[in-house]
């Protein structure tokens, strides 16, 4: 029984820290390849697909931490967009419809993630 929560914590902290560099990864590869705040604009929906794929999942698998997971991820995302892209880039074109773009998918994430909830 000891081994057996010792490797559930090894594989939960394993699971974190591939998270964390996944996300690290994307963000310097695109920064890399891109030039600009395209590739912010980028990295940002890709975190969003992830975040509503996760959360999704955590819905499908009724699994409450991983609920926690996809809302956490997107809320960073939210966030991020309301703090810094939204003041910052919110004067091009290019800003507005990216943050156009990731509300629409953070709004329809949470209508579906309410409808799904209700149903059950």
């Amino acid at each position: 029984v000891y081994f057996a929560q010792k490797v559930k914590d090894l594989q939960y902290v394993s699971g974190m820290v591939s998270a964390v560099l996944s996300v690290i990864a994307v963000w310097l590869v695109l920064h890399t390849l891109i030039a600009g705040n395209m590739a912010t604009f980028i990295s940002l929906i890709i975190y969003t697909i992830v975040g509503m794929i996760i959360l999704s999942q955590g819905v499908a698998m009724k699994n409450l931490n991983t609920i926690k997971i996809g809302r956490l991820a997107l809320g960073l995302v939210a966030l991020r967009v309301l703090f810094i892209d939204a003041w910052t880039l919110g004067s091009t074109t290019l800003g507005i419809v990216v943050c156009i773009i990731i509300g629409v998918l953070l709004l329809s994430t949470t209508l579906i993630t309410k409808n799904i909830t209700t149903n059950e």
